[in-house]
């Protein structure tokens, strides 16, 4: 047997957003749906947008897995399980499903199969329009079902490898044939180590468990799925739980702990429990649930104005400090209030209500202009800038050019002021009809509900 002279489990880890539960970090349990693609699948739309890139690897046909076929799966899914704090859930209709499973039949001189990583968006920026991308799971040995994945067989040893992929684990150093590296110590590894396996490795053991926590994660967290309504369900306990939806319509319900609940890109319902939460709806239509009036929390906002914060003052409400963000409705024991409604609570509202019009801009000669900001709430804003952008899309945008800014002072609720702004058309600028987009607070400086921006269309003339 060949030696396996590296012990660096960290060799196969994905990237960091390449993983169910990157969203919470490292050693939060989860739960990932699985299904099993049906013959008829395979003509649908949605299974090309799944797989659009199957031609790159010699797939000339696809198969539904029999149901002995199915049987090894599920021993090669218990394989993790056993390993680290994530457990697979069965639903029937792959666009419920997190990795979809299938047959295929590949040209490709001994490929064996082929599986997505895992793909979460990355939150620092909130600009994208999905949480997550769902994969395939694609044995590529055959499309008859008669074919053996039993444990024991080389078949199921490709299992465990792809389904490492699925989870979140790459070829180690991202070079399968890494001599450092064989299958007696990861099923990741290309090369052999001697007998086939059918057993994670130590170092995937090590690399799962980095990933989602020891085997026991998830023990005492109660998880359900309902098929005819499409919906997860996913109960914390009385300690301090992490809670990640899959990628469907989830409900999240915390207990008495402190926890963390995170939604992905279904429409999710969260309930906090008693204690502190942070609570994160990801993408979809998200409710967030909570026992009091509104009268019962005092709303606040965070200084990068991501998170609504909500503290509950007794009454009606249980919940300790409740910090959200992407939630897009509150109910309050039975009363609906909109995100926006939540933020004109606790933010002025600065709109542009006028500006002076012109009708072109010649390169190189300055203008100004003025412009009337109204703060139409009851909250006083801070100081901050007015700016004026040509826009050649009428949306204000990173390729948006700014051709004119000035500081204004404070603003108190329900006031109004002017500000004159100098425009500067520079000569770098091509010439062409522009929108003329007019911002307040561009930079987000003042905590604000919404920048108004007021639009007109104009001519760029070079000189």
């Amino acid at each position: 047997m060949p030696a396996a002279t590296s012990t660096d489990y960290t060799a196969i880890l994905a990237g960091a957003d390449e993983r169910w539960n990157a969203m919470a970090g490292d050693g939060a349990p989860t739960f990932v749906t699985y299904s099993f693609a049906t013959t008829d699948f395979f003509a649908t739309d949605d299974f090309a947008d799944l797989f659009p890139n199957s031609a790159e690897f010699g797939i000339t046909e696809f198969g539904a897995f029999s149901a002995d076929q199915q049987a090894s799966f599920r021993l090669a899914g218990a394989e993790y399980e056993a390993a680290a704090g994530i457990r697979f859930i069965e639903v029937d209709d792959p666009a419920d499903a997190s990795i979809t499973i299938m047959n295929s039949s590949s040209t490709q001189a001994g490929f064996l199969g082929v599986s997505n990583l895992p793909r979460i968006a990355d939150q620092t920026t909130q600009n994208f329009v999905d949480m997550s991308s769902n994969g395939i799971l694609a044995m590529a040995v055959g499309t008859s079902g008669d074919e053996d994945y039993s444990p024991g067989t080389q078949n199921f040893q490709t299992m465990l490898h792809e389904l490492g992929h699925a989870v979140g684990l790459e070829h180690p150093n991202d070079n399968a044939t890494d001599p450092d590296f064989n299958t007696s110590t990861t099923v990741m590894s290309y090369n052999s180590g001697g007998a086939i396996v059918s057993t994670l490795q130590a170092l995937d053991v090590l690399a799962l468990q980095e990933i989602y926590g020891p085997a026991s994660n998830p023990d005492d967290l109660t998880a359900t799925w309902d098929d005819l309504g499409d919906i997860f369900t996913l109960t914390g306990t009385a300690g301090d739980d992490v809670l990640i939806s899959t990628d469907t319509n989830s409900t999240l319900i915390g207990g008495d702990g402190d926890d963390q609940l995170y939604g992905r890109d279904g429409n999710d319902d969260f309930t906090p429990g008693a204690g502190d939460a942070t609570i994160d709806g990801g993408t979809g239509d998200d409710t967030l649930y909570l026992s009091g009036a509104l009268a019962d929390y005092d709303v606040t906002i965070s200084a990068d104005r991501r998170s609504i914060i909500l503290t509950g003052l007794g009454g009606g409400a249980i919940e300790g400090t409740v910090k959200t963000s992407r939630i897009d409705s509150f109910d309050f024991n039975g009363t609906l209030q909109g995100n926006l409604e939540l933020l004109l609570l606790t933010l002025p509202d600065l709109e542009i209500i006028a500006a002076q019009g012109f009708t072109s801009l010649t390169a190189g000669n300055p203008i100004d202009v003025d412009v009337n900001i109204r703060n139409i709430s009851e909250i006083s804003a801070g100081a901050t800038d007015v700016a004026v952008f040509l826009s050649t899309d009428n949306s204000f945008d990173v390729g948006d050019i700014e051709i004119g800014r000035t500081a204004i002072g404070t603003l108190d609720a329900n006031s109004d002021l002017q500000a004159t702004v100098t425009l500067d058309p520079r000569f770098d600028i091509a010439a062409g009809t522009y929108y003329v987009i007019y911002v307040v607070d561009p930079d987000n400086t003042v905590l604000e509900a919404m920048n108004w921006v007021r639009r007109n269309t104009r001519e760029m003339r070079a000189l």
